[in-house]
């Protein structure tokens, strides 16, 4: 009996794992096609082309299977593939006269395939292992599952439509449009990218800062371990949810800004694009620190054709288009949800406030020096402002939630001992903003706290209490900023090293 039962479960499961293979791999050569070297200070394959190769692939296939749902435009296999790999297309067109053939190390491009497809094969196997809940079904298999049956929307999903990320939703479509039966293999090779994405811009920080190439090598490395290796990251990086992707997308996302405000011509602009479009509807609160990371960036030197087109214009698009599909077309009305009409109408007003700040306001306030140095503290003023009124409304709710997230941390609830380098961090930016006497100069500081501050008024307009447990929504946020702790840690110890 047992021998025939493996012998079926085989038989129904035979060529899941290759299918996987290929499609990470298929997704890895897109998102390469569109990071590839290219332009005058970037000739050649290098780690941040190949580590954001996969994430952006990824964000493509996500970005033109939303576009299809809220168009309306059966979503299936064939409309979503060949949506995909038509926008391969655009960038050997926009790039085609910095894109020389002969110039091109084919060693080196066959030898990153061949990498990737190892890499892929190791991601598919049961070596790593998963994390799987009731939402983790409900949500990120049998959702996806309904939305490659239907090929649409349809007023009958209910809160599928209001309680889950649909870019995350769409993404775990995969197995159900291309033959296999999940997406741990994905997840993992997201991980995988994101780890040497995240020791790549260590390394490139320490670069800038004066430190030698060997000795930034070295440190870049020992945070990517670290990170790697600490509580909060594991317990969220193998959890089947939308936490693990927006962690990652924020990071990627944020840092590649930070980039374009000092080397536009490294990457090109249209990267931010996509992956503003797929991390704004990651989660259900994710249009909301989308936004507050956009204005982060504005503090920065980046262009105001850049910051607008390719960061805020997708968020404020995407918003918009959803909410109008989800309660005018289908009239969605739940009878319970996290995301209802009202807090669309407040999102997408505060979102079309910060669009006006960056046309008519930005540029206005840097040309004042003095006024320019207190716009980030401005920023956190505003964010107390906004947790200082969730207080009064509902005191009891925003103390409840407070007190939980407390809990959680101090009784290890999927945070081991890293609450205390939460505890580090926070001290290190403190001490950091009265050395600089109010005057925030590294926007990265800024967003770190600021983000906090997000995530503890967001938690409390989704309504009902926080909960103690590593499961509760709250606490998986707070997890999520594990990887903008560890590298604010080796800000701090370079600040004090460069001191001594």
């Amino acid at each position: 009996m047992i021998e025939l039962l493996n012998s079926s479960l085989l038989a129904v499961t035979k060529g899941y794992y290759i299918r996987q293979v290929i499609v990470i791999t298929a997704l890895f050569v897109t998102g390469l096609v569109w990071t590839g070297p290219r332009g005058s200070s970037n000739k050649k394959l290098c780690v941040r082309n190949i580590s954001l190769a996969f994430p952006v692939g990824l964000a493509l296939f996500s970005m033109w299977g939303l576009f299809l749902l809220i168009t309306g435009i059966p979503f299936n296999a064939l409309t979503v593939s060949i949506l995909t790999v038509l926008s391969c297309v655009m960038p050997l067109i926009l790039y085609r006269d910095r894109i020389n053939i002969k110039k091109t190390d084919i060693r080196l491009l066959v030898l990153t395939l061949i990498g990737a497809f190892f890499l892929a094969l190791l991601a598919c196997s049961s070596t790593l292992s998963v994390t799987i809940d009731n939402d983790s079904v409900y949500y990120y298999s049998t959702y996806p599952s309904i939305l490659v049956k239907e090929g649409r929307y349809y007023k009958y999903f209910d809160t599928f439509l209001t309680d889950v990320g649909q870019s995350s939703a769409v993404i775990n479509t995969l197995p159900f449009l291309y033959g296999f039966d999940n997406t741990f293999g994905i997840q993992h090779f997201m991980n995988i990218s994101f780890l040497v994405f995240f020791g790549d811009s260590i390394f490139r920080m320490l670069k800038n800062r004066g430190s030698e190439k060997r000795e930034a090598l070295i440190c870049a490395i020992t945070a990517a371990l670290f990170l790697l290796t600490s509580a909060p990251f594991i317990f969220i990086a193998k959890w089947v949810m939308s936490n693990v992707y927006f962690m990652e997308y924020l990071f990627i996302t944020f840092i590649l800004g930070i980039q374009m405000s000092k080397d536009r011509d490294e990457l090109p602009e249209y990267i931010s694009f996509v992956l503003m479009f797929t991390l704004s509807m990651l989660r259900v609160e994710a249009a909301v620190i989308a936004a507050v990371m956009v204005i982060c960036l504005s503090f920065t030197e980046i262009k105001k054709r850049t910051i607008v087109l390719c960061f805020m214009v997708p968020l404020f698009l995407t918003q918009c288009a959803y909410y109008l599909a989800l309660y005018l077309r289908m009239g969605v009305d739940p009878l319970y949800s996290f995301l209802d009409i009202k807090k669309a109408l407040v999102v997408i007003l505060a979102l079309g406030m910060v669009l006006i700040y960056l046309l008519f306001v930005r540029d206005t306030i840097s040309k004042n020096e003095k006024l320019k140095g207190y716009l980030p503290v401005m920023l956190i003023l505003i964010l107390l402002m906004g947790n200082l009124a969730a207080f009064v409304i509902n005191r009891e709710r925003y103390l409840n939630n407070l007190n939980t997230f407390y809990l959680n941390i101090r009784l290890q609830n999927g945070w081991g001992y890293f609450g205390f380098m939460m505890f580090i961090a926070g001290m290190a930016g403190v001490i950091y903003i009265i050395g600089k006497k109010l005057i925030i100069t590294d926007v990265f500081v800024v967003f770190y706290y600021a983000y906090m501050l997000t995530i503890i008024v967001s938690c409390w307009a989704r309504g009902g209490m926080l909960r103690m447990g590593v499961g509760d929504s709250g606490n998986r946020m707070l997890l999520s900023t594990v990887p903008f702790t560890v590298m604010l840690i080796v800000k701090a110890l370079a600040a004090l090293r460069r001191k001594s």
